[in-house]
């Protein structure tokens, strides 16, 4: 799991939803939740909160996701690639947090990417879990 802290900027709900912006080190982070400020003490703005995200749910792509559905797209840089049969392990820098994304090892030689390679993760704001801090 990947973890980084940021605070909520703004708050916006409807029906039992709220979507949240929260900056994360110098970028805005769009986060889905099924929960309302009414319901839940840590959904107020200026609360710092926890952004934990599966690796599995990290995208990479070599120039930004530009009109996309996927609201949260970060410029990266790589810092190691732990490569098996099927599978990569994918670190890298994200706004100074270290993030993992794991991708198929195929994807890793036909885009390709090696270690100081500048890409752009993408993450969909329904698949990111929020915690208080």
């Amino acid at each position: 799991m990947n973890e980084m802290t940021g605070t909520i900027e703004t708050i916006e709900s409807h029906g039992k939803l709220s979507l949240c912006q929260i900056k994360v080190g110098g970028a805005i982070c769009h986060v889905l939740v099924i929960d309302r400020p009414e319901t839940v003490t840590y959904l107020r703005e200026g609360i710092a909160v926890s952004l934990i995200v599966k690796e599995t749910q990290v995208v990479l792509s070599l120039t930004p996701l530009s009109k996309s559905s996927m609201m949260n797209c970060f410029e990266v840089s790589i810092s190691n690639l732990e490569r098996g049969k099927l599978f990569t392990r994918v670190h890298m820098s994200l706004q100074g947090f270290s993030v993992t994304a794991l991708i198929l090892t195929r994807s890793v030689t036909h885009m390709p990417l090696e270690i100081g390679t500048e890409a752009y993760a993408s993450i969909r704001s329904n698949e990111i879990m929020l915690s208080q801090r």
